[in-house]
């Protein structure tokens, strides 16, 4: 699953800069006439400038949606672990000392998700947020061009959108996986809660208290501090996109 995940994000992001190299043509098309050989030679250049920038940014971002998706693994797997304890307590197969190992190893790994998700957004939120507000900017863009240029601007209006198109996908799939890390974290508080206390010591007992609260909270993808990645969000960011666009539209 993981390498299916990057594999989408890097194609989004490569068919997005592509279309990027597509709107510099366009622009170049608009401010300078129609293309003479020189300004194909330089806007080629240009392009491949930029594709191999963009290759490397595009690759970090990949890097994100692994990081996210590695982040639900980790999570899920403290989730069957568990489980496997409840199941091994229900059939008297463990003693109280191999219970509280594995219950040990659980609370381990799950601070260690704590960890690595708070490691996510420290390096990523900033990259993301401008991800949101790079998408709500070019949308813009491309109504400005329609209103300001309508009988010139077809070529990097189209570009413009698609890339528009391609950017929203890619931050779709980062609010879906990181509603994906937020459930999954929910879901060991409901797993603590599931489990057959009378069959664990009074100190385990609490134990699975203890980690069963601090489950409860949240663990969330941040963009920036401004934005908590999820659905609802990816949502809003479409909502205020389309907003702007219709009232930059009215201006035609």
């Amino acid at each position: 699953m993981a390498d299916q995940d990057e594999g989408c994000t890097y194609s989004l992001r490569l068919a997005n800069h592509f279309i990027v190299c597509k709107v510099l043509l366009g622009a170049l098309h608009i401010q300078f006439g129609k293309p003479t050989h020189e300004k194909l030679n330089n806007a080629a250049i240009l392009s491949v400038a930029i594709l191999l920038f963009g290759t490397t940014i595009y690759g970090f971002a990949s890097l994100q949606i692994s990081m996210i998706s590695l982040a639900v693994k980790m999570i899920n797997h403290v989730s069957q672990i568990i489980c496997f304890i409840d199941q091994k307590s229900e059939s008297h197969e463990w003693s109280e000392q191999d219970k509280r190992s594995a219950f040990n190893y659980a609370v381990q790994q799950h601070q260690r998700c704590i960890r690595f998700v708070h490691c996510i957004n420290k390096i990523f939120a900033m990259t993301t947020l401008l991800d949101v507000w790079t998408l709500t900017f070019a949308l813009c863009l491309n109504t400005h061009l329609y209103v300001t240029h309508p009988s010139e601007a077809p070529l990097p209006v189209g570009s413009i959108l698609l890339n528009v198109i391609v950017m929203a996908l890619y931050i779709g799939m980062a609010c879906w996986h990181s509603d994906r890390v937020t459930k999954a974290g929910l879901m060991i508080s409901t797993n603590c809660n599931a489990m057959l206390w009378w069959n664990f010591d009074q100190d385990m007992i609490q134990d699975i208290s203890i980690m069963s609260q601090v489950a409860q909270m949240k663990l969330t993808i941040k963009a920036g501090p401004v934005y908590t990645l999820n659905m609802r969000t990816f949502l809003a960011v479409l909502e205020i996109c389309l907003t702007y666009f219709l009232i930059l539209l009215k201006f035609s």
